[in-house]
């Protein structure tokens, strides 16, 4: 064996950092798309327990 020779690299590369920024980019993107969900999800539970009251009302008041 001759010194000064590299020895070959074993193994595994390194990830680039490229493949990161898009993960970080992916994972940003699904946060912001389960808030929005969230947000909607709760709006129309609110809707529909207004409806429900609103059906409520309007039932008690036709026995007249």
């Amino acid at each position: 064996m001759r010194e000064g020779r590299l020895k070959p690299s074993k193994g595994r590369p390194p990830k680039l950092t490229k493949t990161n920024n898009h993960e970080d980019d992916e994972l940003q993107k699904l946060k912001d798309e389960n808030e929005i969900l969230k947000l909607r999800n709760a709006y129309l539970e609110k809707l529909h327990a207004l409806a429900q009251k609103k059906r409520k009302s309007q039932t008690k008041k036709k026995p007249k």
